[in-house]
């Protein structure tokens, strides 16, 4: 079982929060892929696993079309 803790006294990003809450799926391939599919075409998520001082990670990137940016987008 994985937990998760947040401590955000001094603030989070959206792509830290992200990152962490992909960290708690098994299959987190298909939780791109299913969130990909519902902001298509305006953005891509992308992780990558990085290793900084020995203890391993995620990063999310998010790459906004740039003639889509003025839409929102609603995940439902």
């Amino acid at each position: 079982m994985k937990s998760l803790y947040f401590d955000c006294a001094m603030g989070a990003t959206g792509e830290l929060l992200d990152a962490s809450l992909l960290e708690l799926f098994d299959d987190r391939t298909q939780i791109l892929a299913t969130i990909n599919e519902k902001i298509a075409p305006f953005a891509v998520i992308q992780a990558n696993n990085i290793v900084t001082a020995g203890i391993n990670g995620t990063t999310i990137t998010v790459d906004v079309n740039p003639e889509e940016r003025n839409h929102h987008v609603h995940l439902s």
